[in-house]
C-alpha cells in the first residue's frame, strides 16, 4: 500500500515519508517528464554507483544502508535505497548493471559509455554490459554524481545523505562470515595487547604486501594518545593526502583507492545494539577500551570484501611480529623490508614523500609506449614548420590547402544533410582549429602533430578562444569529423585524433577545472601544468635547459620564444623518427632526444650569424633580464 505525506517512511528511518524518501520514489517512479528525457538520451556518457548513506535504519541495526545511482548530465535517471548491499565487486556489478538497464527503459537510449568511480568494478561490468554495446571505463576525476553529492541540498531533494564512510550499527551488518568476524576480534585484540603505537608513530608509512597478492599503505594509530588502532589504504597518495590535509573532508573527496579504519572505542560508545551482538557471540576483546569497531572509506559500496577482510587479519596480525623483531630499526625509520614467518606479510618502511606527491592525481594515464604524433599519408610534410612562416593575421585568407579542406569539409557536411546551422557551427570550430594552428603556432596542416590538437583542445580552446559554453560543447565532435575527413579531403592520416576526441570526460574535467585568471597566477599555472605533465610522460616537450649556463626563462622575449618554437617542431620530429627505428619507451626516448638537443643547443648556425642557439638565448636574457618585480612567484 502506498505511504502517505505524513506517514513514517517505509525505509524505517524514523522520518515522514515528505521528508525521507518521497522526492526519490517519485523520480524513480514512471518515465521522465519529456524534457529530462530529452537532455539524457542525448548525454552519450552516463555515470553509476553505489554509495553508502549515512542514515541507520531503527528497524534493522544489520542493515548496511545505500544508494545506486545513475545519472546522464545532471538528470538523476536512478536513485535506489539498498538496505544490504553487497561487497563482492562482482555482485556490486550486477546491481549496477541492472539500475541502467532500468535508466535505459526511463529514457528509451542506453548510454555509449558508462563512468564508474572504482578500477574494480570496470571488468565485471564490461562483462555485463558489453553484448549491450556500453563501453564502461573508470574516472579518478569528479564527475556528475560527485557534484550531485556534494551538493548537499540536491541530494536531499531525493532524501539522501551520502557520505564517504560506511559504519553499520552491528558487526552482522559487513555481511561478513561469523569465522572471519571472530578472526578480527581475537587478531585486533592480540594487536591492541601488543601496543605497536608505543613504536610506531601515525606520520611512519609501512607498504605491507599480504598472501592474498594486495598491496596496501598503513597506519598504526594511538601515538598520540587520542585514537587507537590501525588503518589500510590501497593508494599510497590517499595516505599521503590524508596525513597532510588540512580539510580531511576534501582529502576524501579525492580518494582514488578504498581504506580500511579499525578502530579501539569503549563499551559504552558503541550502539546498543553491537554490545549485544558481541556478548551474544562471544568475541574476545581485550579490555573494556579496546572493543573494535569498522569503518570504509571510498569503498565500492561501502562494504568489506572477503580478500579485503582476510588482508585485515593478516595484517593485524603482523604488526605485532613486526615490532617484535625489529621494533628498534623500526623506531629509528631504517628503510628495510621484512616478512612475518607467522602471517607471510611483507613489509617495507618507507620515508615520507615530499609535497610533489601530494598532488591531484593526474587526468590522463601515462603511456608506456609511445606512437609517432605527425600526420601520416601522401599530404603529410612533417618539416614545414621548420620552414620560413609569415604568421597570418586575422584578416589574412586561409592558405590555398586549409581552404581546400575546410571546404571539403563543408560539403562533406551539407552531403549528409544536416542542417544548415549545424554546418555552420562544425566550420567555425575547424576553423578556430586551423586559426590556432596557422596564426599562433605558424604551423600549416600538412604537418599537424598530436602535440598540437592536446594543446589546443586542453589548454588554448578554454583558457584564450574565448567562444561560449555552447560551442566548447560541440567542438570535440565537430573536430572528429574534421580530423575523419582529412584523409579524403587532404591525404592525411591522423590516427591518433580519434582516442583525444572521444575522450569527452577527460575535456569536461579541463573546463570544470578552469577557474580563469592570469597565466602566472598559481590556480592557473597548476592547471596548465597538468596537460604539460601529460605532454612531458609523452615525450613531447623539450628540456627547458639548454647548456650548463641557459635554460629558456619564465617570460621570453623574441629570441627566445622562436629559439624555443624552432626546438619544439625539431623535437617532435626528432621523436617520430626515434619511435619509428624501434625505441618507443618514454625513458629511452627522452634520453636519446635530450642529446639531440644539447648538440643542436651547442652548434653554431649561419641564421644565428654564426651563434649557437645556447648564445642567442643567453644574450637575450642578459640584455632584457626579468624585473624583480614580475608577478610570478
Amino acid at each position: 500500500m502506498a505511504s502517505g505525506r505524513n506517514d513514517p517512511c517505509p525505509c524505517g528511518s524514523g522520518r515522514k515519508y515528505k521528508h525521507c524518501c518521497m522526492a526519490r520514489d517519485a523520480n524513480r517512479i514512471g518515465p521522465l517528464p519529456p524534457e529530462l528525457a530529452k537532455v539524457a538520451s542525448a548525454a552519450q556518457t552516463w555515470e553509476a554507483d553505489v554509495l553508502p548513506l549515512t542514515a541507520r535504519f531503527q528497524d534493522d541495526p544489520e542493515a548496511r544502508p545505500a544508494v545506486v545511482l545513475v545519472m546522464a548530465g545532471e538528470v538523476v535517471l536512478h536513485a535506489d535505497v539498498v538496505r544490504r548491499p553487497p561487497a563482492e565487486p562482482e555482485e556490486l556489478a550486477g546491481l549496477m548493471e541492472a539500475a541502467v538497464v532500468a535508466s535505459a527503459a526511463r529514457v528509451g537510449v542506453l548510454p555509449r559509455r558508462l563512468r564508474v568511480r572504482h578500477r574494480e568494478l570496470v571488468a565485471p561490468l564490461s562483462g555485463l554490459l558489453a553484448p549491450r554495446e556500453v563501453q564502461v571505463r573508470a574516472s579518478r576525476k569528479a564527475g556528475q554524481i560527485d557534484r550531485f553529492v556534494w551538493d548537499v541540498d540536491g541530494a536531499r531533494e531525493l532524501g539522501l545523505v551520502i557520505g564517504h564512510a560506511a559504519n553499520p550499527a552491528t558487526w552482522a551488518g559487513w555481511g561478513l562470515r561469523r569465522e572471519r568476524v571472530a578472526e578480527i576480534f581475537a587478531a585486533a585484540a592480540d594487536f591492541y595487547r601488543a601496543a605497536p603505537w608505543k613504536v610506531l608513530d601515525n606520520l611512519q608509512l609501512l607498504k605491507v604486501d599480504t598472501p592474498a597478492g594486495q598491496s596496501w599503505m598503513i597506519s598504526v594509530l594511538g601515538n598520540a594518545g587520542e585514537e587507537f588502532g590501525l588503518a589500510l589504504y590501497s593508494n599510497r597518495l590517499d595516505l599521503l593526502r590524508l596525513l597532510d590535509a588540512d580539510d580531511p573532508e576534501e582529502a576524501l573527496d579525492w580518494m582514488e583507492g578504498r581504506g580500511l579504519v579499525l578502530t579501539f572505542e569503549h563499551v559504552r560508545a558503541l550502539p546498543k545494539a553491537m554490545r549485544k551482538e558481541i556478548a551474544r557471540s562471544g568475541w574476545p576483546v581485550a579490555d573494556d577500551y579496546a572493543y573494535p569497531v569498522l569503518l570504509t572509506l571510498n569503498a565500492p559500496g561501502g562494504g568489506v570484501p572477503e580478500r579485503d577482510a582476510a588482508d585485515l587479519v593478516a595484517v593485524l596480525r603482523g604488526v605485532p611480529g613486526l615490532v617484535a623483531a625489529r621494533g628498534d630499526a623500526v623506531a629509528r625509520r631504517e628503510p628495510a623490508a621484512w616478512t612475518d614467518p607467522a602471517t607471510g606479510v611483507r613489509f617495507e618502511h618507507l620515508p615520507l614523500e615530499d609535497e610533489d606527491a601530494l598532488a591531484v592525481p593526474p587526468l590522463w594515464d601515462p603511456p608506456e609506449v609511445l606512437a609517432p604524433g605527425f600526420a601520416g599519408g601522401p599530404g603529410a610534410r612533417p618539416d614545414d614548420r621548420l620552414r620560413p612562416v609569415e604568421v597570418l593575421s586575422p584578416a589574412d585568407l586561409l592558405p590555398a590547402a586549409e581552404r581546400e579542406a575546410l571546404d571539403g569539409f563543408t560539403a562533406s557536411l551539407e552531403a549528409q544533410g544536416l542542417a544548415p546551422a549545424t554546418v555552420a557551427r562544425h566550420r567555425a570550430n575547424a576553423e578556430l582549429f586551423l586559426d590556432y594552428l596557422l596564426r599562433w603556432q605558424g604551423v600549416p596542416l600538412r604537418a599537424v602533430h598530436e602535440f598540437d590538437l592536446r594543446t589546443f583542445l586542453y589548454d588554448w580552446s578554454i583558457r584564450k578562444a574565448g567562444v561560449g559554453v555552447t560551442r566548447l560543447d560541440a567542438l570535440p565532435g565537430s573536430l572528429k569529423r574534421f580530423f575523419d575527413g582529412l584523409a579524403r579531403a587532404a591525404g592525411l592520416d591522423c590516427p591518433w585524433a580519434g582516442p583525444i576526441l572521444a575522450d569527452r570526460d577527460a575535456f569536461a574535467a579541463r573546463r570544470a577545472e578552469f577557474v580563469g585568471g592570469a597565466w602566472w597566477e598559481q590556480p592557473v599555472r597548476e592547471w596548465v601544468g597538468e596537460l604539460y605533465d601529460d605532454l612531458e610522460a609523452r615525450a613531447m616537450l623539450p628540456a627547458n635547459r639548454l647548456d650548463e649556463r641557459t635554460e629558456f626563462g619564465v617570460a621570453m622575449g623574441q629570441d627566445q620564444a622562436r629559439m624555443k618554437d624552432e626546438l619544439t617542431r625539431r623535437w617532435l620530429l626528432w621523436r617520430d623518427e626515434t619511435i619509428r627505428s624501434g625505441v618507443d619507451r618514454p625513458s629511452a626516448v627522452r634520453s636519446l632526444l635530450a642529446r639531440r638537443q644539447l648538440e643542436w643547443a651547442g652548434t653554431p648556425q649561419a641564421a644565428l650569424g654564426g651563434r649557437t642557439p645556447a648564445q642567442v638565448v643567453r644574450a637575450e636574457q642578459e640584455e632584457h633580464p626579468i624585473p624583480p618585480d614580475f608577478p610570478f612567484s
